[in-house]
């Protein structure tokens, strides 16, 4: 990857509905593309405890510069600090020709990886949330993954971009791609029955394989209605997925114990098989106007996104179909900005999404496991202010967000649309270079993310599991004069404490850790090479992560890495 964009917040009108569910934006991914200048780069990297890494990156474009590739090739293979064994094979191939009027691109990837014996969550079971509130400590480096447990994934994936200019205003573009991934797991759930450290283990065996295609196609360009510049944007998609998936219990009701762990590891007997799970088709059709005034102190951006959703589930021992549903959805947005002064922008939006990922039963315990209901339409709100100092930026922003959710019934085990989530919180970023040579980039965000209109009540008011009142991450560069091409680099992450469970029966402490790092920039044999270090985790904290559905993950260790990459 070139590079990638966060973009915060709903975001159906951007790409419509995003295929595995996300409730608060999207991550654009940018491929990488040859340059002007000729590249042969090679970077080796080790990290502890022994994972060596080897990259090759090369590009090329033609005398005339209009055609390119750029080649990229990893190896990585060897032990994590959680004692995993981790290999990965990844080759790819990105292509572009550029015309008097017309851009083609064209990228193709195969990725191949495998870990074994890997670390899993740890459960909090119905026994432990009767005397516990809270995660004890254990030793760093505790594994609740067994040995001899695996994942492996095998993916291939193609896409095809084109852009075409009608007149120097306009212009036509289109996007076609397909992907195939193999998926096999070999897993134990690990489950904590009491506060003594009694375990009880489950393992499943799960082989699936996905298979996608997209496609895209539409025109932008801008006009003038009187003194107003119009942006205007008119696009279609699809997607369409289907999911081959067995997820079968080997053997559960294993007993051990957290202090003295027995993963009593059984023989798989399963074999592949891959019966139809579910099928998957998004497609929409959205308008987007950007309009500007003559002195841009004003912007305004109306759109909207007609999506349908069709989203099918089947019976992997019947093959029947279970769940069909086929519905519309319409959802508008709507921004302003305002721009009092150059450097200064005040703006407010409303924006809307849709989650099809989060309303689909995923919890493999759950007595409708796999069952989909009418994708949830997310709802936000949010005003902000962007001040611009040449230098260095800031932008200080106050947020709602709106979405059904799934709340499980503990008496029938049964996940259900019954409630509502609302995020509401403050966000302050910041970034730039203040000082020539110190570069910073950080945040820190204030969210009150709780349940609303659940069943009887029961959770109104309780926190959202797995989020964090206050989240805060700041990173710093730091040139060093008197060493040219030296860097120092730190970054701070702290998480406030968080729930396991819509109950809030379970809580995890707060948590925080400090990264070092260091990189050198500089010439052997008239060879550029850059050396860089990095530690993670300096003060080797010991802490739990939580997650949804009773869930907690042991934090890594301390984390040391090194590289070193050299430009032929």
């Amino acid at each position: 990857m070139d590079r990638v964009d966060v973009l915060k917040g709903p975001s159906a009108i951007l790409a419509g509905i995003a295929p595995n569910g996300s409730l608060g934006g999207t991550i654009n991914y940018i491929t990488k593309r040859a340059g002007s200048e000729p590249l042969n780069r090679v970077k080796i990297l080790y990290g502890s405890d022994s994972v060596f890494t080897q990259q090759v990156d090369f590009g090329r474009r033609t005398d005339d510069g209009k055609a390119g590739l750029r080649i990229n090739v990893l190896n990585r293979n060897g032990e994590t600090s959680f004692d995993e064994h981790v290999r990965t094979d990844s080759i790819t191939i990105g292509a572009d020709y550029k015309g008097d009027r017309y851009r083609l691109g064209f990228d193709y990837g195969y990725v191949y990886n495998k870990v074994s014996d890997q670390q899993y969550q740890l459960t909090i079971g119905s026994g432990a949330l009767k005397t516990m509130t809270s995660m004890f400590k254990v030793p760093r480096g505790t594994k609740f993954g067994a040995d001899g447990g695996y994942r492996a994934i095998h993916e291939q994936y193609g896409m095809l971009h084109g852009e075409y200019d009608f007149s120097k205003d306009w212009t036509g573009y289109f996007s076609y791609g397909l992907r195939n991934t193999k998926m096999e797991y070999f897993y134990n759930n690990f489950s904590l029955s009491d506060r003594l450290g009694n375990a009880t283990m489950k393992y499943s065996y799960n082989n699936q394989v996905n298979k996608a295609d997209s496609g895209e196609v539409g025109v932008r360009g801008k006009f003038f209605t009187g003194d107003l510049k119009h942006e205007l944007t008119v696009g279609a998609n699809r997607i369409h997925y289907t999911r081959y998936m067995n997820n079968r219990t080997v053997k559960s009701g294993l007993k051990t114990n957290l202090w003295d762990i027995d993963f009593q590891v059984p023989e798989n007997p399963y074999s592949w098989s891959e019966p139809k799970n579910d099928e998957n088709t998004f497609t929409g059709v959205a308008l987007t106007d950007n309009i500007t005034t003559p002195n841009e102190k004003w912007q305004f951006v109306l759109g909207g996104r007609e999506q349908r959703v069709k989203v099918d589930t089947y019976g992997t021992k019947t093959g029947a179909e279970k769940t069909h549903y086929d519905e519309s959805v319409f959802t508008p947005a709507f921004a302003v900005v305002y721009k009092p002064q150059k450097n200064i922008s005040l703006y407010a939006n409303y924006m809307q999404g849709l989650d099809a990922g989060d309303s689909l039963v995923t919890d493999t315990d759950a007595s409708n496991y796999s069952e989909a209901f009418a994708p949830f339409k997310t709802k936000q709100y949010e005003v902000g202010a962007k001040y611009d100092f040449g230098k260095w930026a800031t932008t200080l922003s106050a947020f709602d967000i709106k979405s059904p959710t799934l709340i499980e019934d503990t008496a029938t085990n049964r996940y259900a649309p019954n409630g509502e989530v609302r995020h509401r919180g403050i966000e302050w970023n910041v970034v730039g270079e203040p000082h020539k040579g110190t570069r910073l980039m950080g945040g820190l965000m204030f969210l009150d993310a709780t349940y609303r209109n659940t069943e009887g009540g029961l959770y109104d008011g309780n926190r959202v599991a797995a989020t964090s009142r206050w989240n805060a991450v700041m990173g710093l560069e730091q040139d060093i004069a008197s060493v040219p091409g030296l860097t120092l680099t730190t970054n701070l992450t702290y998480n406030s404490s968080a729930y396991t469970n819509e109950a809030n029966s379970f809580r995890v402490s707060p948590w925080a850790t400090w990264d070092l790092g260091a990189s050198y920039k500089f010439k052997a044999g008239g060879v550029p090479l850059t050396l860089r270090g990095d530690v993670y985790n300096v003060t080797n904290r010991n802490y739990w992560r939580a997650l949804q559905n009773n869930g907690v993950f042991l934090g890594k260790s301390r984390t040391f890495l090194f590289s070193l990459t050299a430009d032929f």
